[in-house]
C-alpha cells in the first residue's frame, strides 16, 4: 500500500474502535478488537479485520453486527476521515490470535512429549571478533577534552598572523 492508503486505513481503524466502544450499544460487539484495516487503491472500499475473545460463534455474531450497522459506521466515521468520497466498508473476522493459541499448544504439545527444541549455536560474525583495544591511534569522542561552554566548535584559521605561536621558538632554529 502506499502512504496515503496506509495513513487513511490507520485512521478508518482508530476511528471505528472508537465507534465500537463509544457510540454503538450491541452486545454482541462487547469483546471486539479491531486488529487492522486495509483500503483499495482508490480508497472506495476499506475492509476492517475483527477479533473477538470468545469462540468462533462470538466472531461470527460480530462480524454480522457490524456488516448490518455498515451504513451508521459509515456515516458517523465518514465525516471525521476528511475524505472526498468515504468508503464502503466490508468487515472481515480476524481469528489470527485463535490461530497463534493453537499453533502455541500444540508446540507445548510436542516439548512435553520429546522435551525442548535444542537451540542453534549463535553464529559469531568475524567483524565482532576483532580487537579494538590495540587501535589507540583511533581517536574517539570521548577522548577528546571540551572546555568550551558553547555546543559550537571553534574553528581556528592556522594561517591568522594573530594566532601566530608567541615566546614559542622551533626546536630546529
Amino acid at each position: 500500500m502506499s502512504g496515503r492508503q496506509d495513513r487513511v486505513a490507520v485512521a478508518i481503524r482508530k476511528e471505528v474502535a472508537s465507534l465500537i466502544l463509544l457510540g454503538m450499544r450491541d452486545p454482541r460487539l462487547a469483546k471486539v478488537t479491531i486488529t487492522n484495516a486495509t483500503v483499495s487503491r482508490d480508497l472506495t472500499q476499506a475492509r476492517v479485520y475483527v477479533s473477538v475473545l470468545g469462540d468462533k460463534a462470538a466472531l461470527d455474531a460480530a462480524v454480522e453486527a457490524l456488516t448490518s450497522a455498515a451504513g451508521f459506521v459509515r456515516s458517523k466515521v465518514g465525516p471525521k476521515l476528511g475524505l472526498r468520497a468515504v468508503p464502503e466498508f466490508m468487515f472481515v473476522g480476524d481469528d489470527s490470535a485463535a490461530k497463534a493459541q493453537r499453533l502455541d499448544k500444540i508446540f507445548k504439545e510436542h516439548e512435553a512429549e520429546f522435551g525442548p527444541v535444542p537451540v542453534a549455536p549463535k553464529l559469531v560474525d568475524v567483524d565482532d571478533l576483532e580487537d579494538d583495544e590495540d587501535d589507540e591511534d583511533e581517536v574517539e569522542d570521548d577522548d577528546v577534552l571540551d572546555y568550551g561552554d558553547d555546543d559550537e566548535e571553534d574553528e581556528f584559521d592556522l594561517n591568522d598572523p594573530d594566532l601566530a605561536d608567541e615566546g614559542f621558538e622551533d626546536e630546529d632554529e
